[in-house]
């Protein structure tokens, strides 16, 4: 969602949205000076919105009738059904039986404990007189959540939450701390790897390695900037070969690691690997995206195009840099259709993938020197990224 698109107003201690349909209108308060809270009226009622006010994000965490709108990713299934020998199945299917979900610490220092009952003490089946009571303990999970809104650590079992994020923000400060001297610089590249690939496979992985090169050789030229590399490829299914990986550190593609076949994901790709990012990047980092592809979408089964386009246009607005490169389709037509403006079409050969990586790295090193000059404007790198000066 567009920062533009919804704005805030407060009225004493309370906070209302406008321009967003489902909470025009309601109240809200403040958890903290950046975030907002807007809770269901009535004790049955566990609708649950959570809002950035400076970026303009709003996510809803639970519904009226208790369903929890999160991720798998967002859920420990595993430290769950090890730990909870009665709620996992309240888990699994993503209800809210015994209550609403709540806070911990509500977003003190960035961070927000979210708990999540999945099953009572036996004191809860008791009868007015305390018979029928169950000889068991209440199974809560947790999960951390932080300013941007999106989970740091799935719901799971914890013995001492206030423990834990007291750990979470020490670590967050730490990070801090190092982002003053350096400015974090992420390098998402999303491959095709269906089989129409396969004509151009050798000149792709190239391709990929010269990029690497080409980002190793800015992290030596500034020093002030520390350059992670999250490499994804996609078929039917979406590979991380690599996640928020230094620079220096990445291996190379090779013809073991990419193997072109089947059918083309590219929405499962997009929304599955800029979900995970976004969960590390923060405010004051750069990230820059680029896709890859000699194809249209024709295989995705979690994400949509408009959920894509969306997802897109609020991670823009976030300051993130988006290019679409592209063969045997149209290009600037597909792009558009995913709000990216900064597109190039290649020929599907090994000549003109090579004339693409060029031009690629190119403007990759441009908009890295414009960052160490601190010229670096990400609404002009989202319309002339491949424009020559």
């Amino acid at each position: 969602m567009k920062k533009d698109a919804v704005r805030f107003t407060m009225q004493g201690e309370d906070v209302f949205v406008h321009g967003f349909t489902p909470l025009e209108g309601r109240k809200g308060h403040m958890l903290t000076d950046v975030v907002a809270s807007f809770r269901g009226d009535g004790w049955d009622n566990c609708e649950w919105y959570v809002a950035n006010i400076n970026t303009g994000r709003i996510r809803q965490l639970s519904t009226i009738g208790g369903m929890v709108l999160v991720e798998d990713s967002d859920i420990d299934y595993e430290a769950i059904n090890k730990q909870c020998e009665h709620g996992a199945k309240n888990a699994e299917r993503k209800v809210l039986n015994y209550g609403s979900l709540g806070t911990w610490d509500g977003f003190k220092e960035g961070f927000c404990a979210i708990s999540w009952t999945l099953y009572p003490d036996g004191r809860y089946f008791a009868d007015s007189d305390g018979y029928g009571m169950e000889d068991n303990d209440e199974e809560n999970v947790y999960g951390i959540i932080n300013e941007n809104l999106d989970f740091v650590v799935p719901f799971q079992p914890v013995q001492d939450i206030r423990e834990l994020l007291q750990q979470l923000r020490k670590q967050y400060k730490q990070t801090s701390t190092l982002q003053t001297m350096k400015t974090r610089i992420f390098n998402l590249i999303i491959l095709d790897e269906s089989g129409s690939m396969m004509s151009i496979k050798k000149s792709a992985i190239d391709s990929v390695n010269e990029t690497l090169q080409t980002i190793r050789a800015a992290q030596r030229k500034h020093e002030n900037q520390e350059h992670y590399v999250t490499l994804v490829t996609f078929n039917d299914d979406v590979k991380m070969v690599c996640e928020c990986v230094n620079a220096d550190e990445v291996k190379e593609l090779n013809a073991k690691t990419y193997q072109p076949a089947c059918c083309t994901a590219l929405y499962d790709a997009m929304g599955k690997s800029l979900s995970i990012l976004r969960k590390t990047v923060a405010p004051n980092d750069k990230v820059l995206v680029t896709v890859v592809t000699d194809g249209e979408e024709n295989s995705s089964h979690e994400y949509s195009g408009k959920a894509i386009k969306a997802l897109v246009d609020e991670l823009k607005v976030a300051g993130w840099v988006f290019a679409y490169i592209g063969a045997n389709h149209d290009v600037e037509a597909v792009a558009a259709t995913i709000s990216i403006t900064n597109v190039m079409q290649f020929h599907a050969d090994s000549v003109g993938t090579q004339m693409m990586s060029q031009t690629t790295n190119n403007a990759r090193t441009r908009m890295y020197d414009r960052i160490a000059e601190d010229c670096f404007c990400a609404d002009v790198e989202n319309e002339n990224f491949f424009e020559e000066p």
